[in-house]
């Protein structure tokens, strides 16, 4: 959690200041849950017009997504509690 919370923290720390309009946060949960929609908000991002529907096939779930929710519930809340602010601050956790 620590490396993902510095890592994750660092990319959106320069996205958000140096390419500002240009930078779009994408969750690898919103894409597999959504990928047509999510596909079609980078389309429109990056403004293409090409065809969606091969992207949109391209999404594929990856095993190692929501695995945490297999993990013991005390652990979970640990590591919860290590990432506490960046959870929130990229929508996994309700504002407080």
């Amino acid at each position: 959690m620590l490396w993902w919370t510095r890592v994750n923290g660092a990319v959106a720390d320069y996205g958000e200041a140096e390419l500002s309009v240009r930078y779009l946060r994408v969750r690898l949960e919103d894409l597999c849950a959504a990928p047509k929609r999510t596909v079609r908000t980078l389309f429109e991002f990056v403004g293409s017009e090409a065809p969606m529907k091969p992207a949109v096939r391209e999404v594929m779930t990856p095993p190692s997504l929501g695995r945490w929710r297999e993990r013991p519930e005390a652990e979970v809340a640990r590591v919860t509690a290590l990432g506490e602010d960046a959870l929130r601050r990229f929508g996994y956790l309700s504002p407080s």
